[in-house]
C-alpha cells in the first residue's frame, strides 16, 4: 500500500450477536499530490522571523512602543489626585493611546 490518506467509502452492519455489532468495511487509500513545499522558518530578535525562501519578516516595533507609552500613561495617571481636573485629562489620554494601541 503508498503513502495517502484513508478514505472510509462504505459500512455496512452484518449482524448483532449478544450485544456486540460487527461491521463489515470497505476502505479504499487515495494518494494525495504533494501540494505544499517545505519551508523553514528562523525565529530571531533583530528580525521576527526569515524564511528559508528568502522572505524577511519585520520585529514588531510598534507593538512594543505603544505598550511603552501605555505605560508611561499608566504611571502618570497613578501620581495624579483622584478626581482632579489633570486625572480626568490623564484618563482621557490613557483611553485614546489604550484604543489606538489594540
Amino acid at each position: 500500500m503508498g503513502e495517502g490518506f484513508c478514505s472510509l467509502l462504505l459500512v455496512t452492519w452484518l449482524e448483532q450477536l449478544s450485544n456486540r455489532l460487527r461491521f463489515l468495511h470497505y476502505l479504499k487509500l487515495k494518494n494525495t499530490p504533494k501540494t505544499t513545499d517545505v519551508v523553514g522558518v528562523d525565529l530571531g530578535v533583530k528580525m521576527l522571523a526569515t524564511l528559508s525562501t528568502g522572505q524577511v519578516f519585520p520585529s514588531i516595533k510598534p507593538y512594543r512602543t505603544a505598550q511603552d507609552q501605555l505605560a508611561k500613561l499608566q504611571r502618570q495617571l497613578s501620581r495624579k489626585v483622584k478626581h482632579s481636573n489633570n486625572w480626568y485629562k490623564a484618563v482621557i489620554k490613557l483611553a485614546i493611546a489604550a484604543q489606538t494601541s489594540s
